[in-house]
């Protein structure tokens, strides 16, 4: 008796060795297929929001190293909303059975200046709002996949979001002084 438990264990761990390895690929394989237009977008994004995250810690970097210490929180606050944005599309793509870790990623962006790095944040944050996100979903949707249209429109609602800490920053910077940005007028921007 305990032979064949042992055999039918073994069967079915085969079994299900079998399923992982040529069962699943092959579902992978057929939602490749069926969405080719969002995996593409989503690549895209990820690798954008991994580069956007890695940029927000140098110039928080930036920020600290010239004692500009809320401006610093800004763009650490920042890196985190970039790096959740960037986690929960590599969870889509693995879904999908894409391997993240051959998207490739484009080096940080920084300037050598806050200011620099703030004109920057300025400009990236607000087409990523008005341009970027828009087109994305709009890129997706004909595909129909609910998760991706779902957590696509969770990170461009995010950064909507930032938008108000964007007026103050664009404020402080057209007065050119940073130092008019205080720790009480900087709040999360996750």
């Amino acid at each position: 008796m305990i032979k064949h438990m042992n055999a039918v264990s073994s069967i079915g761990l085969l079994a299900g060795f079998a399923f992982v390895l040529i069962i699943s690929p092959m579902a992978f394989a057929d939602d490749q297929s069926e969405y080719p237009a969002t995996i593409a977008a989503l690549k895209n994004h990820y690798s954008a929001e991994v580069t956007a995250s890695r940029s927000m810690s140098a110039c928080a970097q930036s920020a600290h190293s010239e004692g500009f210490y809320s401006i610093e929180k800004l763009f650490i606050a920042l890196k985190a909303s970039e790096s959740v944005h960037a986690h929960n599309f590599r969870v889509l793509l693995s879904d999908f059975g894409v391997m993240v870790d051959d998207i490739p990623i484009s080096p940080a962006v920084g300037f050598n200046t806050t200011k620099g790095n703030l004109k920057y944040l300025l400009d990236v944050e607000l087409n990523e709002i008005d341009t970027r996100y828009p087109a994305l979903l709009e890129r997706v949707r004909p595909e129909g996949h609910e998760a991706a249209i779902a957590d696509i429109t969770y990170a461009w609602k995010a950064e909507m979001q930032h938008r108000d800490l964007i007026k103050k920053m664009r404020w402080a910077f057209l007065k050119q002084d940073l130092r008019c940005i205080t720790d009480s007028s900087i709040s999360n921007p996750v």
